[in-house]
């Protein structure tokens, strides 16, 4: 249950649409919470941390290059 609360919380300024540049940087290197701001603007790409952005073990599947 903590768990399920942690994620909801983590998601919820992108949710109600607040910019990457306006969380933090723990935020802001997290795949799953860059993905859900990007889903709504590709722009949001760009306040990616660079370790994300960089990190092809970070990125999984998605192909970062196609979008930078």
């Amino acid at each position: 249950l903590e768990a399920l609360k942690s994620n909801r919380n983590k998601f919820s300024a992108v949710q109600r649409g607040y910019s990457l540049k306006h969380i933090s940087e723990e935020l802001r290197d997290d795949k799953e919470v860059v993905l859900a701001a990007i889903t709504q603007d590709i722009k949001e790409l760009k306040y990616a941390s660079e370790e994300l952005k960089n990190n092809p073990t970070k990125q999984g599947s998605f192909d970062w290059d196609k979008w930078i």
